[in-house]
């Protein structure tokens, strides 16, 4: 058994809290494996380059499916319209000068 499971959820979140990132991900670590300075001004500082089009539509994808699984979390079906609004939202909240 993992000792991370024993551990109290209080004691568990201040371990977590000592990293400088709060997720991971595959993009994230092929990013840090790629290029360490890029990973570190992205996601640690919060400095992004510009994004293409495609590049914000999968942003906003993940954005609608963190949606919906949040929703059913908390046992809340989340219809496809719901699902697009939450998507096209996020794409119009992105400002002009971070787009390509």
């Amino acid at each position: 058994m993992s000792t991370y499971k024993k551990l109290s959820p209080e004691e568990r979140d201040a371990i977590l809290s000592q990293f400088l990132i709060d997720s991971w991900s595959y993009s994230k670590v092929t990013t840090f494996a790629r290029n360490e300075k890029f990973f570190e001004m992205s996601y640690i500082f919060g400095v992004y380059s510009k994004s293409s089009s495609t590049t914000i539509a999968g942003q906003a994808y993940h954005h609608a499916l963190q949606y919906f699984f949040t929703n059913l979390k908390e046992g809340v079906q989340v219809d496809l319209v719901a699902l697009e609004q939450s998507a096209f939202g996020y794409i119009g909240d992105i400002p002009a000068n971070r787009w390509k």
